[in-house]
Order: structure tokens, then C-alpha cells, then sequence
């Protein structure tokens, strides 16, 4: 609904042709779409078996950036045409009256389709684990706050990057490809952008996530630096791949960094969306480095924004504790002996395990305990609670 009364007050605003007004525009559009997000991913994420949860958040991200492929082309081939006036805008007003009322039509539905809820309590049972590891700290402060922390200063970082390229993506072409077209070149970073959800959300079925966001991260950082320092076809293949790259990060970063929150998943959801602002930060940066040499340079924010957001996955990776409580486990009712923290084919966990100093127990006693605490989850949940 937000988004919608946002897509409306454009009616007004393209009329008196006024940039505050469209400055209104876009702050209660961007108000409705970031509740959106805080309610939709954790939907998402606790919606279906918690070791998949990056890859239901890739998919659902690859049918949005599809959006991103198909709306610029709309605006610009059916739209506006060759013109950006302040007439042309006034004939958008009905484009997006359309728009307005189809969102409110998908609001109404989806108050009355019977989805599920969750309250804190199912979002604690939701997140228990056989080897406690969600409950992990380091010097007083649990793992999790960590992760989110780190996640959060991830998200500011590797969006304010993305940005950068976005906002600057024209003029960079116009420097190291004068001849191409920024459309159509435009058209194939949002397509790469798109595909390597989908690509990353296959992949996440056999490897684990936090290598994937390092390999992804690492490319963004890479192609990012190539970008700089080569000219024509070479420099426009670099920036592509940068966007190829990105595409996964979000997913990536958000369900990594809300894994085993529990009930204070949607205070971490909250965070994370909020993080999203570094979009508005960096491209200011990037202009400062434009106006001091050129647009190609400016990428160099964008690189030192990846490095920081690569801060996550060393930690991930690094750190014992918050790698066992990044890496998916199985369902409970399915483990065997070879599955169990502390087993010949699980050295990582077993290590974790053994600084709180768990004995290993045998996959019989890991599957009664969990049936006892499923039972006792089952015997206070509410009807709406989300399966796991």
C-alpha cells in the first residue's frame, strides 16, 4: 500500500512538473518497498527446510531483477521514447495509475490469502539447533550479533558498490566505449544480473554458502579493478561481469546474517534492510573521485566498498564458531552417525563443539532429543506457525 499511494502522488507531481514533489514520490515508494523487504525475506527464509534458505531467497531475488530488465526497456522504448520533457512525463501519469492500482489489488489479495505467521517463540523453535551452536559467544557477546553486525556493515558496503556502477554506468561507457550503445549495454547488465541468481541459487544446492559469498565477492572485486584500467570492448566486458557478480551478494548476505537469530530475526531484518542506505552514500563518494579524474576512476569506490563487504565472509569462514553456525544442517529426523558434529567425516563442528566442551552424543540420542523438543514446539505453536 505504501508503494502504491507513493506511485500515486506521481499523478500530481508530474503534473505541476515539480522535482520536491517527485522527491516525495520516491521517499514513500521507498518506504513501501523496504517493508516490504523486512517482511517478505524472513517470509521467505523460514518458509520451507532452513538449509535451503539461500536458495529460496535467490530465486524470489532472480524473479525481481527480471523486473529490472524488462521495466527500463518498457520506459524507454514504450514510455518516453526519445523525449524527456516535462510533457512526456505528464503522459506517463496513466502508466503509473496502472501501476498504483495493480499493487493495491496484490495488497488486498494477500491480506486474504491465508499465509502463515510466526510469533517469537516459533521463531526460537524455528531456529534450534542439535549442537547449540546459535547460542555460541565470544567474550560475553553471542556469535549471532556478530554475524549481524558484520552483515549489516556487508549490506551498507556491497549496495553503496553497486551503486556506484549503476549510477555511473553511462559515463563510464561513454569514456572507455564511446560508440556503444548505454541502453542496450545497460539491458545486458541487468540480464547478467538476473542470471547469476539463478545461477548461484543451483550452485547453493551442492556448495555451501559462505563460499559461494566469498567466490561471488571476490569477482565483484576483481572485475571491479579490471574495470579501471583497461578501455573499449575489454573495459565494457570488466563492468558486466561486475554485474554478473552482484547479483547474488543480497541473498547472500541477508540469510547468513539472520541464521539462528530466533525471535530477534525481525530486529536483524530490520537492520539489514536499513544497512541498504550505503546506496545513497557511495555514489556522493563516486562522484567527488569523477570530478577529481573521471568516471572510470570513480570505480575505485566501488572496489574498496566490495573489500569491506568481504569482511563477512572471512569471519564466516575464519572463525570456527560462526562457521558451524552458517553451514546448513540437515533435518534433525535424517541425521546419521557420519552427519554428527564430532564424527571422522565432521572435523570442523567437532572442533566448535569441543570449545564449549560437548560430548558427542549418538545420532539415536540427537534424534530423541529432537522429537522432544518438536513435540514440545508443536504443543504451544498456533495453527499459523511457519513448517520448517
Amino acid at each position: 500500500p505504501g508503494g502504491a499511494c507513493g506511485i500515486l502522488v506521481f499523478w500530481p507531481a508530474a503534473v505541476l512538473t515539480s522535482f520536491p514533489a517527485f522527491i516525495i514520490v520516491n521517499f514513500i515508494v521507498g518506504l513501501g518497498l523496504s517493508t516490504l523487504e523486512i517482511s517478505a525475506n524472513p517470509f521467505i527464509a523460514l518458509c520451507g527446510p532452513m538449509e535451503y534458505v539461500e536458495v529460496r531467497l535467490n530465486l524470489s531475488q532472480g524473479f525481481q531483477a527480471i523486473g529490472t530488465v524488462v521495466a527500463p526497456l518498457i520506459a524507454q522504448k514504450a514510455l518516453f521514447g526519445q523525449s524527456n520533457d516535462a510533457p512526456s512525463l505528464i503522459k506517463t501519469q496513466y502508466a503509473y495509475l496502472a501501476l498504483s492500482l495493480f499493487s493495491v489489488a496484490l495488497a488486498v489479495a494477500f491480506f486474504y490469502v491465508p499465509l502463515p505467521e510466526a510469533t517469537d517463540q516459533e521463531l526460537e523453535d524455528a531456529c534450534e539447533r542439535m549442537d547449540n551452536a546459535n547460542y555460541a559467544s565470544v567474550g560475553g557477546v553471542r556469535v549471532i550479533w556478530y554475524t549481524l553486525a558484520l552483515g549489516a556493515f556487508a549490506m551498507f558496503c556491497y549496495v553503496g558498490a553497486q551503486e556506484v556502477l549503476a549510477t555511473t554506468f553511462d559515463s563510464y561507457l561513454a569514456i572507455v566505449a564511446p560508440t556503444f550503445n548505454e541502453t542496450n549495454y545497460m539491458a545486458i547488465a541487468h540480464t547478467l544480473f538476473a542470471v547469476s541468481r539463478f545461477v548461484a541459487a543451483g550452485a547453493g544446492l551442492i556448495i555451501k554458502p559462505r563460499l559461494l559469498l566469498v567466490f561471488f565477492l571476490t569477482g565483484t572485486i576483481v572485475f571491479s579493478a579490471l574495470a579501471m584500467n583497461f578501455t573499449g570492448s575489454t573495459a565494457t566486458a570488466m563492468a558486466l561481469m561486475v554485474f554478473f557478480f552482484e547479483g547474488p551478494l543480497f541473498a547472500l548476505i541477508f540469510a547468513q546474517s539472520i541464521r539462528g537469530m530466533g525471535k530477534y530475526t525481525k530486529d536483524g531484518s530490520v537492520v539489514l534492510i536499513a544497512a541498504v542506505c550505503g546506496g545513497g552514500v557511495f555514489p556522493g563518494l563516486s562522484y567527488v573521485a569523477s570530478k577529481a579524474q573521471n568516471s572510470q576512476y570513480a570505480l575505485c569506490v566501488s572496489v574498496a566498498g566490495f573489500a569491506g563487504a568481504i569482511l563477512l565472509p572471512f569471519f564466516l569462514n575464519l572463525n570456527p564458531l560462526a562457521r558451524t553456525l552458517c553451514d546448513p544442517l540437515k533435518d534433525p529426523s535424517e541425521l546419521t552417525e557420519e552427519d554428527l558434529p564430532g564424527s571422522s567425516t565432521s572435523s570442523v563442528a567437532s572442533r566448535a563443539l569441543s570449545f564449549f566442551s560437548i560430548r558427542r552424543k549418538s545420532a539415536g540420542e540427537m534424534k530423541t532429543e529432537w522429537r522432544e523438543r518438536q513435540a514440545s514446539a508443536d504443543s504451544t505453536a498456533s495453527p499459523g506457525a511457519y513448517p520448517l
